[in-house]
């Protein structure tokens, strides 16, 4: 009885985390030149304060504890209060400095400890995509061991599926100065295509081969040859990304 009590309550706080994590992303809006700024939402900082105060109970009721006749090891009297403590700070600051930041060819993560990461999407050199569990998670990699990890579908991470689904399809990586493949990205981050290739398509390494020539040419126009790769799973949508 217990075990199946146990795992309905573990269904229901990973449902309605899924919920909340649902109405924080659709809040987060993009601003005028298209940057999306994601922080955690603000339960983070309410929840590090309440592990503060547990941390302070966890002490006093420790130091009562302590003095008697069958007193708490001083080592379990120390350290749960100490972890519980530093625990909510960190907690705290993740909800106060955490961010992932995605721009119209980059994407950013601030740690909470105050790291800046950024990989200018021509850099990434693989990526990893698991679209179960929580908020689809995505791991970028360059070939200099920078790495940024986060959940997508929950601190916005569409523009970037987009992109790589766009790299996965052309053989490059979209131009930030051609404004009809800035268009059809912008497009395609609202829609669910691009997510169900990288579903399909779950790793990939080498990616950053071939930046140049999106680089180099501001503007793709009529007659330049199809770069789509042969392997392409069918994902309705996908024409879209196809230049």
């Amino acid at each position: 009885m217990s075990f199946i009590a146990t795992l309905v309550l573990l269904i229901g706080i990973s449902a309605g985390s899924s919920y909340f994590y649902r109405q924080h992303a659709a809040r987060i809006k993009p601003q005028p030149d298209g940057t999306v700024r994601a922080k955690l939402p603000g339960w983070y900082i309410a929840f590090g304060y309440f592990l503060i105060a547990a941390g302070v109970f966890l002490a006093f009721a420790s130091l009562i504890l302590s003095s008697g006749s069958n007193p708490m090891p001083l080592n379990m009297a120390i350290s749960f209060p100490a972890m519980t403590f530093g625990l909510g700070i960190v907690t705290i600051l993740m909800g106060q400095r955490q961010y992932i930041e995605t721009g119209v060819d980059y994407i950013e993560r601030r740690a909470w400890y105050g790291k800046v990461t950024r990989i200018p999407f021509h850099e990434i050199n693989s990526y990893s995509y698991s679209p179960a569990g929580l908020g689809g998670w995505l791991v970028l990699k360059a070939a200099d061991r920078r790495r940024i990890a986060f959940n997508s579908r929950f601190l916005r991470g569409e523009r970037v599926i987009a992109a790589l689904a766009f790299r996965q399809i052309n053989g490059r990586w979209p131009s930030p100065y051609n404004q009809e493949e800035q268009r059809v990205l912008g497009e395609e981050s609202s829609m669910r295509a691009a997510q169900q290739y990288l579903a399909k398509t779950p790793k990939a390494r080498g990616l950053r081969r071939g930046w140049i020539s999106a680089y180099n040419v501001k503007r793709f126009g009529g007659g330049q040859e199809n770069l789509a790769l042969r392997s392409v799973p069918q994902v309705s949508g996908l024409p879209f990304l196809s230049f």
